[in-house]
């Protein structure tokens, strides 16, 4: 686990409209509430999106973060479920196949999609974007 893997946690957003895109950044290890605050601003960074009935697109690098708690990871599986609709697109760089297989167990469903490459995970949002 590296250095900054221990760290305490952040989950910085980034948004580009022209690009339809949101990017999370995840850093460390978050608390329970940390993901809330996260979920509530990922809500309203989605609002424009929403309000124009256009599906999400995200690309979510959690190479960064640490093993979270059990109380976290349950925050986090209701977080996902609350803010995303059927359409949208979810691509998850993590640090390792077993991060992968980790993932899928805890999130799962079609709209995301696990991955070890930046660019891998880049490829697909912009892949489903071109069917849309």
């Amino acid at each position: 686990m590296s250095d900054e893997s221990m760290q305490p946690g952040n989950l910085t957003i980034s948004a580009d409209p022209a690009f339809g895109v949101i990017r999370v950044l995840g850093v460390g290890f978050w608390t329970p509430t940390i993901i809330g605050d996260h979920f509530d601003e990922l809500a309203f960074v989605m609002r424009p999106y929403r309000a124009a009935g256009v599906s999400v697109r995200m690309v979510v690098d959690l190479r960064k973060s640490g093993i979270q708690s059990q109380e976290t990871i349950v925050r986090m599986q209701a977080g996902v479920k609350s803010v995303t609709r059927p359409g949208d697109r979810m691509a998850i760089v993590v640090s390792s196949s077993l991060a992968k297989i980790q993932m899928r167990r805890m999130i799962g469903g079609e709209q995301h999609e696990f991955f070890v490459s930046p660019g891998a995970a880049q490829t697909w949002a912009d892949a489903y974007q071109a069917l849309t």
